[in-house]
């Protein structure tokens, strides 16, 4: 996996309006408007997941959270 990039923590605050809205901010790429590919890095010695998006028309990364895992 590369190491590249730059994670950030996912909060509910970065989600608003309906559903059909919630849903196009996760999946849709913002700059073509094609799907994105959600990659998974699990770290269960240190307890977080690392999330990569990348949209599959424009290969850019979009998105790269970290997931804690409780």
């Amino acid at each position: 996996m590369r190491n590249d990039y730059n994670f950030s923590i996912q909060k509910l605050e970065d989600f608003y309006g309906d559903v059909k809205d919630v849903k196009e901010t996760m999946n849709v790429c913002k700059n073509c408007g094609a799907k994105h590919t959600f990659t998974y890095d699990s770290n269960y010695e240190d307890l977080y997941v690392q999330e990569i998006v990348i949209c599959a028309e424009c290969d850019k990364p979009t998105k790269s959270y970290i997931h804690i895992i409780n």
